[in-house]
C-alpha cells in the first residue's frame, strides 16, 4: 500500500465510533503521519469526549517534528471547531518547539483578542521563539499592543509582558 493511501486510511480510522480503531489509527500516524493528519487530528481533540483519545492527540501534537507543522496548526485557529481549545492547541506549538517566527502577528492578534489563557500561550510562543521575527513586523505588534486593558488587570499585564518581550527585541 502507498504510502498517501495508508495516511489517507488512517484519516478515516480518526473518526470511528469505534475507539480502539481511533487508537489504532493514532498509533499508525505516530510512526506514518504527515502534514495532512495534522488538521483531522485537531479536529477531533476538539469534538471527542474521550479523555484518553484526547491525551493521546495531545502526546502526538507535542512531539511533531514534521517540516511546518506549524502551519496547518495557525491555519485551524480560524476554525469555528477551535473555539474553546485554542489555548491548548497553542500549547502544542511551544511544547514541540515548532518554529513560529512567521505568525507574529496572528500571535498578537490571538493575545489581544482571545482569553487570558490564549494570550499567556501566545507569550509562550514569543518568548521560546529561537528563529528571528521580521524587525518591522515586531514593531507593528508593539504598536497593536498599545492596546489598553485597564478593566481587565491580568491581561493588561500580560499585554505589557507581550510588549516588554517584543520590544526587546527589536534591534537598534
Amino acid at each position: 500500500m502507498s504510502e498517501n493511501k495508508k495516511v489517507k486510511e488512517l484519516i478515516t480510522d480518526l473518526f470511528s465510533t469505534n475507539p480502539n480503531t481511533v487508537m489504532g489509527a493514532l498509533s499508525g500516524i505516530r510512526t506514518s503521519g504527515d502534514l495532512s493528519v495534522i488538521e483531522p487530528m485537531l479536529t477531533l481533540y476538539c469534538t471527542t469526549a474521550s479523555e484518553e483519545i484526547k491525551d493521546e492527540i495531545a502526546d502526538i501534537m507535542m512531539q511533531v517534528k514534521v517540516k511546518n507543522a506549524i502551519n496547518p496548526i495557525m491555519m485551524f485557529m480560524n476554525n469555528a471547531r477551535a473555539e474553546g481549545f485554542k489555548a491548548e492547541i497553542l500549547s502544542f506549538v511551544w511544547e514541540a518547539g515548532l518554529a513560529a517566527n512567521r505568525y507574529l502577528t496572528q500571535l498578537v492578534q490571538l493575545a489581544l483578542e482571545e482569553s487570558f489563557d490564549v494570550g499567556l500561550e501566545c507569550l509562550t510562543i514569543v518568548e521560546n521563539e529561537t528563529n528571528p521575527f521580521p524587525q518591522q513586523e515586531i514593531k507593528d505588534c508593539v504598536i497593536m499592543l498599545k492596546r489598553d486593558f485597564e478593566d481587565d488587570e491580568e491581561k493588561h499585564e500580560l499585554i505589557k509582558s507581550m510588549q516588554h518581550v517584543l520590544k526587546a527585541l527589536i534591534e537598534d
